[in-house]
């Protein structure tokens, strides 16, 4: 797997990534404020055709818009994250679609210190689904994507407005 903006600190085991947050790190494209950001940290590999991926998130999360998730990518202006987002001092799962400009969906997070996340896609079409750990996953977004081949997949994590945070990616797999 490689990094798309590298972040200072990370370290990877069998199992686990963890990773530190640079400061003002972002994926994001036009919408509310004309900005393009596209220095997130993305830790991906290459995937063709139909593709299933998940991991468990979990994070330090502590300033507005602190957030980490699975990332599928075709280039700088199309991709798709999603994961937990800070808004307002609350968790939330997020899901941003870009297609040249970015759009955002938000759903109160359940309580808990963790979330598996997935992402499937079958052609063009692409779901996203969350739940506790261990336990059923709910769709959470439908939506068009590109079926071009290869595009990038992983995991990601961005500070847009703070100082840092520390996540954790465990149990992630990657199966065509």
């Amino acid at each position: 797997m490689n990094w798309l903006n590298e972040p200072t600190t990370w370290r990877k085991d069998d199992s686990t990534l963890s990773v530190r947050s640079d400061p003002k790190t972002d994926f994001w494209r036009l919408t509310h404020d004309g900005g393009i950001r596209d220095s997130g940290h993305f830790f991906h590999q290459s995937a063709s055709g139909d593709f299933v991926m998940t991991a468990i998130v979990e994070g330090a999360y502590r300033e507005q818009y602190d957030q980490s998730g699975l990332m599928i990518r075709l280039n700088e202006t199309d991709w798709i994250k999603c994961g937990i987002e800070v808004v307002d001092g609350k968790q939330f799962v997020s899901a941003v679609v870009t297609r040249s400009t970015s759009d955002w969906s938000k759903l109160l997070a359940p309580k808990s210190d963790s979330l598996t996340f997935r992402i499937q896609r079958t052609r063009d079409l692409v779901e996203i689904f969350y739940g506790e750990p261990n336990s059923k996953l709910e769709l959470y977004r439908q939506t068009s994507f590109s079926s071009e081949n290869p595009i990038q997949v992983g995991l990601m994590t961005a500070s847009p407005s703070g100082t840092g945070f520390s996540t954790e990616f465990s149990e992630w797999s990657i199966e065509s």
